[in-house]
This record gives structure tokens, C-alpha cells and sequence, in this order.
């Protein structure tokens, strides 16, 4: 089972950027769930000149006002990465892992939307506002503002440089401030929102997918059992068959 303080998930620096070998293979571009170029945060607070650093879609290095969305594109490192990483996928190559659930950006149709199942977990809209994920047909969803959008793997770059997950997409669009009605600004960390909200969810919906199939292997083994046993069984009440008829 994965804990939380095991992990460490933040924004991938500038620094990092311009640095990692892997940006230099895939360029520092991003897309979001629906495919579509992003821009995306590169740091949490604003400096003294009055911005954020993000990078656009067009891979160029901008200072944002903190009030502007960008895409959160989050990095994960953790004490030891090899219960993520299977060693023998990398070969000096960079592989793209799956870890995690999240909801894509595309809105779809359910075929029976009256037939749900709400599994207890909510995802963050932004800042302010959390979807929540309901079931059907064996598929989850995010449910918000009487629309679905499909949940599924959240995919990752593995960078074996800096031992690192890097998110192949952008999860979701942030401001850094929230303007009042009142004309006043809330300030919110990304690092918080990430750290307190996103990747419990992450870590929460790989161990269930582990105890999922340890359930499902526990029952196979099972059955296995049971289908020895119906076996046996069968085979003895020949023999008593044969027993009974022999007397006869």
C-alpha cells in the first residue's frame, strides 16, 4: 500500500526544465486531457517583479499575473520509485507509466445516467469548486455541473536522471489569486492544492486498484480450489456409483 509520506508531489521548476534530459527528448510543451496545448505553472508564488513563472504552448518561458489560469502539469518523486517503476521498461529510454486516476477534459453521454454508483471520492475544479466521481457500467466519471467527463489513467513520464515522475498531461487549470466580490484577493498555493487534495486522490485509487486485485486473485485462487475439489468429489461418487451397481 502507498502512503502519502512516502511522496512528494510539487510544479516542475524552471530550473528543472531547461536542465532535464527528458524535456530536452519531448520539449517543454504540455497538452491537456482533451489534447489541446496548455500553458502551465512552473512556480507556486509570485516573485518580487509581480508574476509566476509558466511555460505557454508555444514552450516559451512567461511571467504571469497571479489572477491568470494556467495548467498545473504536477512532478511526483518519492523514497523509492522502483514499487511504481518497473526497471525492466527503461533500457535508457523514457517510458510513460501509468499512476493514478483523474478526469479528462471532455464532456460525454452517459447511456443510462439514472444508474449511478457515487464512490465517496471528489476531484478539484480549479481552486474552489470539487466534481465528484460517480459509477456506472464499470466506468467512473466526474460528475459536475450536470455533466460527465470520463475518468482515467493519469500517465507519467518516467525521468530516471532525477528519479522523478513527470505528468505527460495537465490536470487541471489554476489561478494563484481569487478576486472577491468585495474587491479583495484570496491567495492559493498550487503546492497545497497538490499536495492536500491531488495526490491523496492519486495514491487512494492505486490502492484500491491493488486491493482490487488482490480480491480478484484471492478469488481465482479460490475457485481454482473449488474446481479441485468439485473434481475429487465427482470422482468419488463414481467410485461409490460403480459400488452401488456392482452389489446390484
Amino acid at each position: 500500500m502507498y502512503k502519502k509520506e512516502d511522496f512528494e508531489i510539487d510544479l516542475p521548476s524552471l530550473d528543472y526544465l531547461k536542465k532535464s534530459k527528458l524535456i530536452k527528448k519531448i520539449g517543454m510543451q504540455c497538452t491537456d486531457f482533451s489534447g489541446d496545448l496548455t500553458d502551465y505553472w512552473t512556480s507556486d508564488q509570485a516573485d518580487e517583479k509581480g508574476g509566476a513563472l509558466s511555460i505557454t504552448a508555444h514552450s516559451q518561458v512567461v511571467r504571469h499575473n497571479i489572477d491568470t489560469p494556467s495548467g498545473v502539469r504536477p512532478i511526483i518523486r518519492a523514497k523509492n520509485l522502483s514499487s511504481v517503476v518497473r526497471k525492466d521498461v527503461l533500457n535508457g529510454h523514457f517510458p510513460v507509466l501509468e499512476f493514478g486516476d483523474w478526469y479528462t477534459a471532455k464532456t460525454v453521454q452517459l447511456p443510462n445516467p439514472t444508474n449511478l454508483k457515487f464512490t465517496g471520492r471528489s476531484y478539484p475544479i480549479g481552486e474552489t469548486k470539487m466534481g465528484l466521481e460517480v459509477e456506472s457500467d464499470n466506468k467512473k466519471y466526474l460528475f459536475f455541473n450536470d455533466k460527465f467527463r470520463l475518468v482515467v489513467p493519469i500517465e507519467w513520464y518516467y525521468d530516471e536522471e532525477n528519479d522523478l515522475l513527470l505528468s505527460v498531461h495537465s490536470l487541471f487549470y489554476s489561478l494563484k489569486n481569487i478576486k472577491l466580490y468585495n474587491g479583495d484577493f484570496v491567495s492559493f498555493s498550487l503546492f497545497n492544492i497538490l499536495d492536500n487534495q491531488v495526490l491523496p486522490l492519486i495514491l487512494d485509487s492505486e490502492n484500491k486498484a491493488m486491493t482490487d486485485e488482490s480480491l480478484d486473485s484471492e478469488i481465482q485462487k479460490l475457485l481454482g480450489e473449488r474446481r479441485k475439489l468439485d473434481k475429487k468429489i465427482n470422482s468419488l461418487l463414481s467410485k461409490q456409483d460403480r459400488k452401488v451397481y456392482l452389489k446390484k
